[in-house]
């Protein structure tokens, strides 16, 4: 991650409590475990009417997923960004307060770079359990762990962070730090010029 393209920023308060979910919205990413996220957030509005679902990212199954928001009866609980350019991600990682990546196949997630991104802007994350990332998040508690396919333990999840500002806020610091100290630009291209020393 390039942490001087993606680092806190100040940012306007809102009253509305912010999660984030990022990715293309078409058949091949469904594997992004958008469905259950969004079951999951008909659940925390049940507790927190502050609480607003932001979903990052365009494609062919966008209208699938209004409608399904639409028939949930919460449209009014959930904004679609739509494609959001280069230059205004930093700022939208920053005004989020939850980033969540509930991947549901491991066959196709990576390691969850976007969760890097949302960490190296101080969010603390919510991901599923077969996601690379969520070793670091189980070691370094930056965040939590919720099992692939699960939308009523991301609900849990999602509502104990909001309930508890000050953890998440100690969470967003943690995982910052972590993406300084080993998956920042400069510390992957010393690792590497290590090896190559090595080998050389």
């Amino acid at each position: 991650v390039d942490t001087a393209k993606f680092f806190p920023i100040a940012v306007e308060k809102s009253n509305k409590k912010k999660i984030f979910f990022l990715s293309v919205l078409d058949e091949y990413h469904r594997y992004k475990g958008l469905v259950y996220l969004i079951d999951a957030f008909v659940r925390v509005l049940e507790k927190r009417k502050d609480a607003i679902l932001l979903i990052g990212g365009d494609g062919l199954l966008r209208k699938e997923y209004e409608d399904k928001v639409k028939k949930l009866g919460i449209a009014n609980d959930v904004t679609f960004l739509g494609r959001i350019p280069e230059e205004s991600m930093n700022r939208v990682f920053n005004e989020c307060d939850i980033f969540v990546l509930p991947s549901i196949s491991s066959e196709q997630e990576g390691f969850g770079i976007v969760a890097l991104e949302a960490m190296a802007c101080q969010k603390p994350v919510i991901v599923t359990n077969i996601v690379g990332i969520a070793k670091e998040v189980i070691d370094f508690k930056n965040g939590k762990i919720v099992p692939a396919c699960d939308s009523e333990a991301l609900s849990f999840a999602l509502l104990a962070m909001l309930d508890d500002s000050e953890e998440a806020a100690q969470m967003g610091k943690k995982g910052r730090e972590i993406v300084e100290k080993r998956f920042s630009w400069n510390t992957i291209a010393s690792e590497i010029q290590d090896v190559y020393k090595v080998l050389v």
